[in-house]
């Protein structure tokens, strides 16, 4: 894909302004063009709502490829399964397409929700669950600056959207080449969001990168099994 210039089309996670993906952009080769797309920060939207935002994204002059992070990756899927003409690839990161846990601790939050994103993020929640606990300090104050801008009203909203997810029945019609980025390390992700993807999609990639959740943030070197999927399709 190499041959000329490729877009790849960026969906952010949870926080869905995109501003995390900067270190990941410096690392991309010249001929990958990114383009952020970016949810409001203060409107509960649901992921069709979510849609039409991406659709009015889509570029329609040129090859591009979908890259979406955690939170993104259904309406990613979604998207895909609608065979945009230009569509060449699809790269989930910590992807799910149904709610990539179910227990008794995720219940609990979902119901706490609005009340838990009222506070600012602790370091400690920060360095377990999303870029572990070696992480430069100057990352960590970025993700919880980041995630603070963001009304904790819809914030609430997209983890309750998704615990209900559902893209599953989508994914056949998904007819372009599929990356499933994971991080080794990744307490929110679980191995079983793959293979449920990997049921319904058998031709789906697998990379695993040493990383936490926010795998292009703690480890965006690791863009290179990307560049190198991007080479092969």
């Amino acid at each position: 894909m190499n041959d000329g210039e490729v877009k790849l089309l960026l969906l952010p996670g949870m926080d869905g302004t995109g501003d995390l993906f900067a270190d990941l952009i410096a690392a991309l080769p010249s001929w990958i063009m990114p383009c952020i797309v970016s949810y409001p920060r203060d409107k509960r939207l649901n992921y069709d709502q979510l849609m039409a935002g991406v659709r009015s994204a889509l570029p329609s002059d040129g090859p591009f490829v979908i890259l979406a992070e955690s939170f993104s990756t259904p309406l990613a899927v979604k998207i895909a399964a609608e065979c945009p003409k230009w569509l060449r690839a699809l790269v989930l990161c910590a992807g799910f397409v149904s709610p990539p846990r179910r227990d008794f601790l995720s219940s609990i939050t979902s119901v706490l929700a609005p009340l838990i994103f009222e506070f600012r993020m602790p370091e400690s929640v920060c360095r377990r669950f999303l870029v572990g606990r070696t992480a430069p300090q100057e990352l960590v104050e970025n993700v919880i600056s980041t995630v603070s801008r963001v009304s904790p009203r819809v914030l609430a909203h997209r983890f309750r959207s998704v615990l209900s997810c559902n893209s599953k029945d989508e994914l056949p019609r998904v007819s372009v080449p599929l990356l499933y980025v994971a991080g080794t390390e990744d307490r929110l992700v679980g191995k079983n969001s793959f293979e449920e993807i990997k049921d319904v999609k058998p031709t789906a990639l697998f990379a695993g990168v040493q990383a936490p959740h926010l795998i292009l943030q703690s480890n965006p070197r690791e863009s290179a099994v990307i560049v190198e999927f991007l080479h092969k399709t």
